[in-house]
């Protein structure tokens, strides 16, 4: 159920108060806003841990990215395409890349990390 973006009438105590801040921070950790009283739809949110880009095989259907981690990492990249790739390592370097079979398409490609703090950079060499 989604709250109105702003409180209605004068609560007699603290707890309706309280009540609302708390489904609105509900509201703002799952993404789920109000925005039509008879229908709202809901928005999954994308895990902590993740990050997602888009592919664009327009080009080339190599698709490259790289990133680096402070130490041991391990990873899932889901390709967009059907094709996941787990993978993980004891920290440094990591060059990626995936051969689409379709190419003027965009793939949207998801890394999950186990522990995303420890990735410094992320770069897409050779990509527009």
């Amino acid at each position: 159920m989604a709250i109105p973006s702003k409180q209605i009438g004068q609560p007699s105590s603290t707890k309706p108060a309280l009540l609302w801040q708390i489904s609105k921070q509900l509201e703002a950790l799952t993404r789920v806003m109000y925005s039509n009283p008879t229908y709202v739809t809901p928005v999954i949110p994308l895990p902590t841990n993740c990050i997602e880009f888009v592919a664009d095989t327009t080009d080339d259907t190599e698709f490259i990215f790289s990133f680096n981690t402070t130490g041991p990492i391990n990873f899932t990249i889901d390709w967009g395409d059907g094709t996941t790739h787990p993978d993980s390592g004891a920290g440094g370097f990591y060059e990626e890349s995936h051969v689409y079979a379709q190419g003027n398409q965009q793939y949207t490609v998801r890394v999950c990390f186990d522990d995303i703090s420890t990735v410094t950079q992320l770069d897409f060499p050779g990509n527009n």
